[in-house]
């Protein structure tokens, strides 16, 4: 099966080839169908040449922005905030789906759906884009197990959260930014249904919505 990528705003095919570390006369081998290598559209998706290393390309766009300090997984995630990710209506946007696929418990048509929410799966895509064990699972709450605890949290820490909707307890897991005292502003997917920052109560309402025990976690 041949390997993808789909376009994001700012990217040049230079800027792939040197994320691939392979000349850029390789990917237009591949890709005939591109006749300008300087016009590239946004969310056009291009093969990689056979071999080519896909989650390295990943890193290596996130590392070009990065933060000093900031782990892997939070750059891999501000790069997606930054590329604008959100849920497609109508349709399902790709992105979101790659998200869902890292998730090893939800069937085929929750994988292809942006619809399923996916604030878990996209934890687990950056922690695993960083080379990192995620929980590979859609289940928020897990996350809440998932690791080790984080004693100095910070820009990065794993923020896993019981939501409390009608009586019903379910989860909600992002990335902390900063922690504001009775909120934190965290970098989440799914967070009114994109990739962005959010703030979330530390403990208390939001909207109709509970959030209770925040628990701060990190890879073991």
């Amino acid at each position: 099966m041949k390997k993808l990528y789909t376009v994001r705003p700012g990217d040049t095919l230079s800027g792939i080839a040197h994320g691939l570390g392979i000349a850029l006369a390789e990917i237009l081998r591949v890709n005939p169908q591109i006749t300008n290598p300087n016009l590239i559209a946004s969310g056009q998706q291009i093969i990689l040449p056979d071999g080519s290393d896909r989650s390295a390309l990943i890193v290596n766009m996130a590392n070009a922005n990065s933060v000093p300090g900031d782990p892997l997984w939070l750059s891999i995630a501000l790069r997606e905030e930054n590329d604008g990710v959100h849920e497609f209506d109508p349709g399902s946007n790709p992105r979101i789906v790659e998200y869902l696929k890292s998730c090893d418990d939800l069937g085929a048509a929750d994988q292809a759906n942006d619809g399923t929410a996916w604030c878990a799966a996209f934890a687990n895509w950056c922690l695993v884009s960083a080379g990192k064990q995620g929980t590979n699972s859609a289940w928020a709450l897990n996350w809440r197990t998932w690791g080790q605890k984080d004693d100095a949290p910070g820009r990065g820490t794993i923020v896993a959260w019981k939501r409390i909707v009608r009586g019903e307890v379910r989860g909600h897991v992002a990335f902390l930014i900063r922690d504001e005292g009775d909120f934190l502003l965290v970098l989440g997917g799914n967070q009114s249904n994109r990739v962005c920052q959010q703030r979330y109560p530390r403990n208390g309402m939001m909207g109709s919505t509970e959030y209770r025990d925040p628990l701060f976690r990190k890879p073991a």
